[in-house]
């Protein structure tokens, strides 16, 4: 089998930048129709899910290696399994 050459960061962002803006349109548009609904700015403020997805936001823009990684941990269940 044959190796092929690594592809370069500017042709991987080539590819998936349309692809990458709008995942973030479709999650600015759920927000704001989550606001617009009855108690969404009080929903947006107190949520544990809304600060999760702050958080996994956070993430997301660090510049950190790992950011899937990170995002399914900060996602996963944390509570100790009971034997």
């Amino acid at each position: 089998m044959l190796d092929s050459p690594p592809t370069s960061a500017t042709n991987m962002l080539d590819h998936q930048f349309l692809d990458m803006r709008h995942k973030l349109l479709i999650l600015a548009a759920d927000f704001d129709r989550i606001q617009r609904g009855d108690g969404g700015d009080e929903l947006l403020e107190s949520d544990p899910r809304v600060q999760q997805l702050r958080e996994a936001a956070a993430l997301l823009i660090a510049d950190a290696p790992d950011r899937a990684k990170a995002l399914q941990l900060a996602f996963s269940d944390k509570s100790e399994v009971l034997a």
